[in-house]
């Protein structure tokens, strides 16, 4: 018998995949991955996409107060993974134009790397991909619909946010613009079309729509129009320079605990679901009800001690 350590290739794949030399130097700005927008329905004010504080943390160098474990940084090397393979795919394929494309827009500060551009072999159009992966129950009922209640599919407001300001920045280069979903189970596709409609007003409405194909769970044709504009969008940019610039740290966006005025407001806008609002008027302490976004914030605690304050 030895008290020796077993060799698990595991526990050293999560030690490394967690680990940090510290010596990285990101370059100053903001990111296509801390869009967000602010809008209102019938009074209630909403925000999707990044929390504009924690935009603001990264931004001025706020320490990490919750730091990324092994599970999602393997989720996120799996995506990775999976964008190398399909590059290759499509180089195989004779469909690849360019992939990793950096940009940087120097009015926001703000940088960027697309994922790919295809051409249509059929008509030679250029179209820009982003590309995603998700797993689970719920990210597939979500993304590719579901029958029972029917509802078609929906990208991922975050990451919708980001691959349009793609979608606008390269409205000159590209004909068109998709989000790629796979799934890392079984590796099932759906695609979706984003673009902009211009308005009276001169901003650009955005919209989502559904590309036919054989694993969605529910499909309905036509463009799904979003209750903001690009435009609103980078307002919000501009208001978080204007946060960093003053060093003046903006509200919070999200909260883990709603009020009841917000939670019978999201019931009756049917963006609950009705299980967890029974169980929050069962026993409203114990079943609290808030934004998903905090419990993924990489900042939450630091958060919690400046509204403190």
């Amino acid at each position: 018998m030895t008290d020796e350590k077993e060799f698990s290739l595991v526990e050293l794949e999560d030690e490394y995949i967690v680990s940090s030399s510290g010596l990285r130097r990101s370059r100053p700005g903001l990111h296509p991955t801390e869009a967000s927008v602010e809008y209102e329905i019938d009074g209630m004010k909403l925000v999707v996409g990044k929390c504009m504080r924690a935009a603001w943390y990264r931004s001025m160098d706020t320490e990490k107060t919750e730091g990324a474990t092994s599970g999602l940084m393997q989720k996120a090397h799996s995506g990775k993974w999976n964008e190398t393979g399909l590059v290759t795919r499509w180089k195989e394929m004779g469909l690849w134009v360019d992939n990793n494309i950096k940009f940087y827009n120097k009015k926001y500060y703000l940088s960027g790397e697309m994922d790919a551009v295809l051409k249509d072999p059929a008509t030679g159009r250029r179209i820009g991909y982003e590309v995603k992966s998700f797993y689970g129950y719920y990210a597939n009922k979500e993304l590719t619909g579901s029958k029972r209640p029917e509802k078609p599919g929906v990208p991922k407001d975050n990451q919708f946010l980001q691959s349009i300001i793609y979608a606008w920045e390269y409205r000159h280069e590209l004909d068109e613009y998709r989000m790629y979903y796979i799934e890392r189970g079984d590796g099932h596709r759906v695609e979706f079309r984003i673009g902009f409609n211009e308005l009276e007003s001169g901003e650009h409405q955005v919209w989502w729509e559904q590309i036919p194909g054989k694993y969605w769970n529910f499909f309905q044709a036509g463009k799904v129009l979003q209750p903001y504009t690009i435009e609103g969008i980078y307002a919000r940019y501009d208001t978080l320079l204007g946060k960093l610039k003053n060093k003046k740290i903006p509200p919070k966006d999200f909260s883990d605990n709603w009020s009841a005025e917000k939670i019978e407001w999201m019931w009756d806008h049917k963006m609950v679901g009705k299980t967890k609002y029974e169980a929050w008027k069962k026993k409203p302490d114990k079943n609290k009800l808030g934004d998903w976004n905090c419990s993924y914030c990489d900042y939450r605690s630091q958060c919690k001690k400046d509204e403190a304050r």
